[in-house]
């Protein structure tokens, strides 16, 4: 641990399944391997992530103080390598080498530092032999024909780490058939020299080491065979990782590793991205784009087990994130230059300010909270380091007036130790450049020109244009201009009587109105991500209005209709209804009487028969967002109006406009603005102070920021204690909106999921993070649900089963201590986790899945001849667990109103449905697949079944019956002793629940 730190590391251990506290076998010293590339071409992102994450890693374990070797691998002898070799008719060696080398410059470019120790597989032949033969002495391999197999059977804990079991690999079924194996399972050691391959002499002829055994005996050699961590992809765990552990073991008896850590994949379009699937995007490919430190903060603002999608817009969002740091910096650098003889004369004769002293010790705190806790770097890009450099900003805004001498020291000094302490933040992440501020901001901006197919010279005309246009007062032109240019990811700024740009997140220029920012900074960019919040009231907006015109229907009739949909969807999600589901109609007394406290405290003025709220009247505008009111500039961001005071004023009267369904009020007919609504129901429910307002992140400006202000004009009390903020659902990259048209509505996603399947799928990421739309994901909820459901039922029916016995028992029997340990784990997991802001990932990935292989456990031990005492001990702790099982479920909302059996039927109807089956036609399948391997006919069994398993269909051989489940769709693959076979491939193993 760090000097002085407060915090006590911990990681997510896979072999133990739940965060530890880390505690290095050599005190001070760690030893750590990470499991490398196969470098056969250009490496990609998914690559990227891992190495990125496992960098932040050795960054702060070197942070803490440990003294850390770190050793990562090459794989430079391998199938694939054989094969691109051949077909560019390149020596193997020599070509992994050269993608080895340019992995080396991603790698720098991204600023991982570089391990200790980098092996390749070419030069450690004599160890892997070396092996390979103390595994085949210990009886634990065998040879046939030159190839040396590993025999599963003769390791009792296989599947120790990925919680498989060998009687999960029955032959013919996932694993391929091989007659010289003594298990399917085995796999290979060393594989017999093929014509034309590269190969080694061994004692079993010439050859080379199968795909497992090069890691085994590299970290052997590397760090013995006991160390620290071991990492890689989570694709890795079975069956490479599974596989080390065996081969290890068999080598070396005491053969350890203490911690066991994975990183979640990157998606693209829903899909693991992998270059044996081409659907990948080179590291390469990106930064030719991109800077690489924005690749690196995009990758490092999700969690490092959390999966990824790849996405142009978050990697936008990154690159401006970056921008808006380095000019920070540098805008520092330049204010301290110019101070430097007042801060050389003054010695240390000023002290920092009280609020950069709490920022620094805030930053300091929060760097290390957030990376002692598994590595949770996302909460350290949006929280603290935004704050301190929202105060470096404010600091250098300050310098720019007037000051007393002692002031202004005290504010210059600020500025040093607050940039040395982000400094040293952006150091332990790995975002501080090499470069210059200066140089990485030309770099940015360099990048942005290529991605605009722009050049300065164009812009400069641009610029130019604009000028003229805004001279002629043709305001139009001016912001046509401007809001083309955002659309390429160039913003205009004006800056005193100069314009200047800086590269910014591409939008599209986009009608709009008073309630809405202008092109160049719509709702969708101000936060991007998430889900539109859930609103229960009903609000009268001009969305409604057309539509109810398309369809010729009454404006609050069609409103009314969708309200109803609305809330048998929310029925369906087992979302609990609110005390109160008020709708603006009904509260339009309530809104005019609001609207005229606001004029009344002169915070409002009329206009035509609308109302305006005076942002000039609330000094506070913008505490909520971080924005200011001269960001709203005339001409700029919001639309003009001449009869406003200030261009930012927003609506909260709006006049009756022809055809338009209107309220009378003193102002003459008309209907609210957007924001009063809410203002007003919320004061006539929870009155002018409440704890908590909610809702989606792109309603923080300008709705939760209006919203404020308003409320606050009329009831200078107000005051709300928590806002939070839900994170979008993107699709396709976009923010998910029925206004941009990209949206799917969950009555199209529950005509064929569960219902409870996409609540699983929504809870399946924290709430203020963004979630992509993928089928994939939401196929991997369903089969958790399906698990969660089985489980229960076979718990029932096993209850029922003996509940005379039960009866008679009384309090006789206790449960088991290992039932007790794990009620109680889930008890705790449980509420730790949702105190923790609400972290529902983690209960459903962690204790919850532990508390149902206990349950299967035990289901399992009841079906054998067991004492008395010990068979009511077991249906005890069953009777507990599935008590406490469903309390958890129950607060999560996971608990279906319907019985287990009927929840088990739905998911049915509704995977047979994905897979445009009925029940006949799996019964068929069957009958034809138990003909097949009665004819001794396994590959035309295998094939029935891999069919089915793409179509989302599991057959599962119980005894002499074959039974069907809904599984999570996997394409039908050729298989290798290295890879499970078709319905298990290692992409999709991964992901299962």
């Amino acid at each position: 641990m760090a000097e002085g730190s407060e915090y006590e590391f911990h990681i997510y251990n896979s072999m133990t399944k739940q965060k530890e506290k880390f505690n290095p076998i050599v005190p001070g010293k760690v030893s750590m391997y990470v499991c490398g590339v196969t470098s056969y071409d250009f490496s990609h992102i998914g690559h990227a992530r891992a190495y990125v994450a496992f960098d932040v890693l050795f960054r702060y374990l070197k942070h803490l103080g440990y003294e850390v070797k770190y050793v990562r691998n090459f794989t430079d002898v391998d199938d694939k390598i054989i094969k691109r070799a051949n077909e560019l008719g390149e020596d193997p060696l020599s070509l992994s080498n050269r993608f080895a080398q340019e992995f080396l410059t991603d790698m720098a470019d991204l600023q991982c530092l570089p391990p200790n120790e980098q092996p390749r597989v070419s030069d450690h032949m004599d160890q892997i032999r070396d092996m390979i033969q103390k595994i085949i002495n210990n009886n634990c391999a065998y040879t046939v024909d030159g190839d040396v197999y590993f025999s599963v059977d003769s390791f009792p804990n296989y599947g120790r780490l990925s919680g498989r079991k060998l009687e999960d690999n029955r032959a013919g079924e996932r694993i391929a058939i091989d007659s010289r194996k003594k298990n399917p399972a085995d796999f290979a050691l060393w594989k017999a020299a093929k014509p034309g391959e590269i190969s080694w002499d061994s004692p079993w002829g010439p050859g080379r080491p199968g795909w497992h055994i090069e890691c085994s005996a590299m970290s052997l050699t590397y760090l013995t065979e006991t160390f620290d961590i071991h990492g890689g992809g989570m694709d890795l765990i079975f069956p490479h990782h599974e596989n080390e552990i065996a081969q290890s073991c068999a080598a070396c008896p005491n053969s350890n590793i203490s911690y066991w850590m994975h990183n979640g994949f990157v998606t693209a379009n829903d899909e693991k991205m992998s270059k044996s699937v081409g659907n990948f995007f080179t590291i390469r490919e990106v930064t030719k784009l991109y800077h690489p430190l924005a690749l690196r903060h995009f990758l490092m603002g999700t969690h490092y087990r959390s999966p990824v999608n790849y996405s142009i817009a978050q990697i936008e969002i990154s690159s401006e994130a970056l921008y808006y740091i380095y000019q920070t910096l540098e805008d520092c650098d330049n204010a301290i230059s110019q101070f430097q003889d007042e801060i050389k004369t003054s010695g240390n004769k000023y002290s920092i300010t009280d609020e950069a002293q709490k920022s620094i010790k805030n930053l300091t705190s929060h760097l290390e909270e957030k990376l002692s806790d598994d590595l949770h770097t996302p909460t350290i890009l949006n929280a603290a380091l935004q704050d301190a450099l929202r105060l470096l900003n404010k600091v250098l805004s300050m310098l720019k007036k007037k000051l007393q001498k002692p002031q202004k020291l005290s504010y210059i000094k600020s500025l040093i130790e607050l940039e040395k302490e982000v400094r040293g933040v952006l150091d332990v992440l790995g975002l501080l450049s090499n470069s210059t501020y200066t140089e990485v901001l030309k770099q940015l901006k360099e990048k942005a020109l290529k991605r605009a197919e722009l050049t300065e010279e164009n812009i400069q005309q641009q610029i130019e244009d604009r000028a003229l246009a805004r001279k002629n007062k043709d305001f139009k032109l001016g912001d046509l201009i401007r809001s083309n240019l955002t659309s390429k990811g160039i913003a205009l700024m004006d800056v005193g009587s100069e314009t200047i740009w800086r590269p910014c997140v591409p939008v599209e220029p986009a009608k709009v109105s008073d309630d809405q920012l202008l092109p160049g900074l719509s709702r969708q960019t101000c936060f991007t991500s998430n889900v539109i919040c859930v609103p229960y009231n009903l609000i009268i907006h001009v969305q409604i209005i057309k539509r109810a015109n398309e369809l010729g229907e009454d404006p609050l009739s069609l409103s009314n209709r969708f309200a109803q949909e609305f809330l048998t969807d929310m029925a369906d999600l087992q979302c609990l209804p609110p005390n109160e589901q008020p709708r603006v109609s009904d509260h339009m007394d309530q809104i005019r009487d609001m609207i005229q406290k606001i004029i009344n405290n002169n915070c409002a003025y009329t206009v035509d028969g609308d109302v305006y709220f005076s942002v000039d009247s609330f000094p506070n505008y913008g505490r909520l967002s971080g924005r200011k009111l001269e960001d709203n500039r005339a001409g700029e961001r919001i639309a003009i109006d001449s009869r406003k005071k200030n261009p930012a004023d927003f609506a909260l009267w709006k006049a009756a406009k022809p055809g338009e369904i209107s309220w009378d009020s003193p102002w003459g007919p008309g209907r609210p603005g957007w924001h009063i609504e809410c203002s007003a129901m919320s004061l006539t429910y929870l009155t002018e102070t409440f704890d908590i307002h909610g809702g989606g992140m792109d309603l923080i400006f300008p709705h939760h920021e209006n919203e404020i202000a308003q409320s606050c004009a009329a009831c200078p009390n107000s005051n709300i204690s928590y806002w939070m903020h839900n994170g979008f659902v993107t699709a396709n990259d976009e923010k998910m909106s029925k206004s941009v048209g990209n949206f799917f509505t969950i009555r199209e996603v529950t005509k064929l999921y569960h219902p409870l399947a996409l609540r699983h799928f929504l809870m399946g990421t924290h709430y203020r993070s963004p979630v992509n739309y993928a089928i994939a994901q939401i196929e991997i909820s369903s089969e958790a649900l399906y698990y969660i459901y089985q489980t229960l039922e076979d718990c029932d029916n096993v209850i029922s089963q003996f509940q005379d016995e039960i009866k008679t028992s009384g309090n006789k029997y206790s449960i088991t201590d290992e039932a007790q340990k794990s009620i109680k784990n889930l008890r705790s997991h449980l509420e730790e986790k949702l105190s923790d802001d609400l972290h529902t990932p983690t209960i459903l990935n962690a204790a919850l899945q532990d508390a149902l292989r206990l349950m299967n456990k035990v289901l399992s031990m009841l079906k054998k001849k067991l004492q008395k005492p010990q068979k009511l001990s077991y249906i005890k702790s069953l009777i507990e667990l599935e008590k406490e099982v469903r309390g958890v479920l129950d607060v999560l909302g996971l608990l279906s109103n319907s019985t287990y059996t009927e929840v088990l039927k739905q998911l049915k109807e509704k995977a047979l449905k994905r897979a445009e089956l009925t029940e006949e036609n799996i019964q068929q399948q069957i009958e034809d697949r138990a003909l097949a391997r009665k004819n001794k006919d396994f590959k035309l069994g295998d094939l029935i079944r891999s069919n089915l398993t793409s179509k989302g269909i599991a057959l599962m051989d119980v005894g002499s019956e074959t039974i069907w489940r809904p599984c999570v769709p996997v394409e039908p693959a050729k298989a290798s002793d290295d890879q499970l076979l078709p319905g298990l491939s290692r992409s999709a193993d991964a992901t299962k629940p």
